[in-house]
């Protein structure tokens, strides 16, 4: 139980109330990630690898060989927040820079073997927050917390 829900329940409220604006519903998705990251950090700090190196690297296990700038475009950060991450993991020997020879100012962004080598453990640890996340879930639980969760986005996004 999150500290939002028991921040609602001490007040009497039950968790169909939990939709004042403002402040349930988004709390709730809020506490959610919250607490999915943070296990998620956990799983891959046994690899000594940290959430926005795993962003970078899965954005890379998906399209190799991408340009800095859509890096970070693609995982919704600043290309200069990016730089720092890229940083550490050249650092560590898992990506490599270079320069498009079609255009000296844009660095590409290319996995190097041991980069390559840590998708599918990493991914394990992906799977592993996913499967203790959806402990004592139906299929039809999960299927409908997508469906609801999309409508959220969708609602949000207009």
């Amino acid at each position: 139980m999150t500290a939002t829900v028991r921040k609602f329940e001490k007040r009497g409220a039950s968790a169909a109330q939990h939709d004042v604006p403002n402040i349930g519903l988004g709390m709730l998705l809020r506490d959610a990630n919250a607490v999915f990251n943070r296990a998620l950090r956990e799983e891959l700090a046994q690899h000594k690898i940290t959430f926005s190196q795993y962003q970078h690297l899965r954005q890379l296990w998906q399209e190799d060989g991408l340009a800095q700038v859509d890096l970070s475009r693609r995982i919704g950060i600043e290309t200069a927040s990016s730089t720092a991450v890229i940083d550490q993991l050249e650092k560590l020997g898992l990506i490599r820079r270079k320069r498009d020879p079609q255009d000296r100012r844009r660095i590409i962004v290319t996995l190097t073997p041991p980069g390559r080598a840590l998708e599918k453990p990493l991914d394990d640890c992906a799977i592993a927050v996913n499967l203790r996340a959806r402990a004592g879930l139906s299929k039809a639980d999960v299927a409908a917390m997508f469906e609801t969760v999309g409508k959220i986005i969708r609602n949000l996004r207009r």
